[in-house]
């Protein structure tokens, strides 16, 4: 009974570090999207691309939605 607990507690600890590996993966890549507008070549994970991706895209939503493309245009 008690190896059977710790095997499960063994599968979830895993599943809780893979998790976290992805997440932190795809965060670092938004991250890098917005704030720093730079992709990390050295980032090769694809959570890191796919979080790279959306930050861009969430990004250019957002100057989009404020009009920055247009503010430029007019100040030219």
């Amino acid at each position: 009974m008690t190896d059977d607990f710790s095997n499960i507690v063994k599968q979830v600890e895993q599943k809780e570090s893979q998790r976290q590996y992805v997440l932190k993966g795809f965060k670092d890549g938004v991250t890098d999207a917005i704030l720093n507008g730079s992709v990390d070549d050295d980032n090769r994970h694809d959570y890191y691309k796919q979080g790279y991706d959306f930050g861009i895209s969430l990004y250019a939503e957002l100057m989009v939605q404020n009009d920055f493309f247009k503010e430029k245009r007019i100040k030219t």
